[in-house]
């Protein structure tokens, strides 16, 4: 069984590592190392691989075709959207991220997979890690923060539109609670520059970005970024403390795996934390693509459904299943 993890480099290029995984107990700084942990932040793992190489995409481009799965209905996302609804009515929150799935009884080829990812997720952040038995992969709109000539950049990704021109009210009111949890927990730490709103493509939607600069007398680690920042309120809750509680009761409703949880490397000099949104996981015979739909005071449940069968079916297309 060969343990595989891919990510997309600062450079584009993307760094692939194969070979049955070394768990180590702090990254290293002359050997690339991947980071994975689990959406709670129970156990966090740095691991590296026997075998790798910085490639360019053209490089694993394959002419393959494959026929698209079986997929069932999207279920169990309106009794979270009412609890969180209520908990906002209630005034216990001011935004929270409800998730569901979609189902089907297969397992991915990842080969193929990986070609029509590296031929549409130009503006998307690669990344993934799997075996012949098990896996996810996908790319992401959203870096968690990045690491690079001692420098540290914070970004708030929130807000998702179809158009550049159709952000509405609520989308902007969604993305400012991301910025303001992000600045919440960095207080203690040093200062943060905030820069313009950005709107940025990726793949099929426009979202709205913040980029954040940290400054202080002494930058937290990786490890330490992924305690202050995961979860942001672009994948958990604002405030962070009062959503948890219902994140993690959610969680025993509908395991949520991988998604939304930091996915990241080091290598090279540079770091990256990636948020492992858009992608699809796959363990014996069955694949599941999550999604999720920030819930704020003026979120109308019409309106977050469909958002949630319009990013279901923009990840089936990213990937080809």
């Amino acid at each position: 069984m060969t343990d595989r993890s891919i990510v997309k480099l600062k450079n584009g290029k993307l760094l692939f590592g194969w070979g049955e995984r070394m768990e180590l107990n702090e990254p290293s700084l002359t050997y690339p190392c991947w980071f994975q942990t689990d959406f709670f932040l129970k156990e966090k793992r740095w691991y590296s691989h026997p075998f790798y190489a910085v490639v360019d995409s053209s490089e694993f481009l394959l002419n393959e075709g494959k026929k698209r799965a079986d997929w069932q209905p999207i279920k169990g996302f309106e009794p979270f959207f009412n609890e969180s609804k209520g908990a906002i009515i209630a005034k216990k929150l001011d935004k929270i991220v409800p998730y569901t799935y979609q189902e089907a009884n297969f397992t991915p080829n990842a080969p193929f997979m990986l070609n029509h990812l590296l031929q549409n997720n130009q503006d998307l952040y690669l990344y993934g890690s799997w075996n012949d038995e098990e896996g996810f992969l996908g790319a992401t709109p959203e870096m968690l923060f990045e690491i690079h000539e001692n420098k540290i950049w914070v970004y708030a990704v929130a807000g998702t539109a179809a158009a550049s021109e159709l952000f509405t009210m609520k989308e902007v009111d969604e993305h400012n609670w991301v910025v303001k949890g992000i600045q919440d927990r960095f207080k203690s730490y040093g200062t943060l520059t905030i820069h313009p709103r950005e709107v940025r493509p990726f793949h099929t939607y426009f979202h709205l970005v913040t980029p954040i600069e940290f400054l202080g007398a002494k930058n937290p680690s990786f490890n330490e970024l992924v305690d202050i920042l995961h979860p942001t309120p672009a994948l958990g809750s604002y405030p962070k403390e009062q959503g948890e509680k219902m994140l993690k009761r959610w969680d025993e409703i509908i395991e949520r795996g991988i998604y939304g949880t930091p996915f990241g490397y080091m290598f090279n000099g540079e770091a990256r934390a990636y948020v492992a949104i858009r992608n699809i996981q796959w363990k014996d015979g069955i694949s599941r693509i999550f999604v999720g739909s920030g819930v704020t005071s003026s979120s109308q449940y019409e309106q977050e459904w469909s958002e949630i069968c319009l990013k279901a079916e923009s990840v089936k297309e990213l990937l080809g299943v």
